[in-house]
């Protein structure tokens, strides 16, 4: 297998990556074959494990998620009840763990089944119908790569507390 550094493949968000990541593989990597990424090879500490493990992955998404529910109502997008509704239960805790892996193997689409997700338990825990608009005008790449982000953030932050 090839294997080349985190920077020289991601760029600055790469570099800050590649921090905690350790490197990325080019060839044969889950996000290569399109699957989901579990915790990365070559994190450096149990604190970054942890950033960077599926549940934190899952928790990242869901508050992308629940901030772009709170900034559409900011705006008169959606209504402010539905979005207070979904951010209170955008927690991984909420979700039904064994369907949602269900419906990523179906789907081979992890935000969508994860919005998906969250709108059930909307549906089924909500009174304000926010299951209506849980991924409300979002893209995938727009939940994806802004949870990425916080993700980085976060390992940033575990990573240079150790330091």
């Amino acid at each position: 297998r090839t294997v080349i550094p985190a920077a020289a493949t991601l760029g600055w968000c790469g570099a800050a990556a590649g921090l905690c990541r350790g490197i990325v593989e080019a060839e044969g990597s889950p996000a290569a074959r399109g699957e989901e990424p579990s915790t990365p090879r070559g994190v450096s500490s149990a604190a970054c494990r942890e950033v960077f493990s599926r549940r934190s992955q899952l928790q990242a998404r869901l508050d992308v998620e629940a901030a772009l529910a709170l900034a559409q109502a900011s705006v008169g997008l959606v209504p402010l009840a539905a979005a207070r509704e979904i951010a209170a239960l955008a927690v991984v805790d909420q979700l039904d763990l064994e369907r949602l892996q269900r419906n990523e193997e179906v789907t081979r689409a992890p935000i969508l089944a994860l919005a998906k997700e969250l709108e059930i338990v909307c549906k089924d825990q909500g009174q304000h119908d926010s299951h209506r608009f849980v991924h409300w005008g979002a893209t995938t790449h727009n939940i994806s790569q802004t949870a990425e982000l916080l993700l980085l953030r976060r390992g940033h932050a575990a990573l240079t507390a150790e330091l």
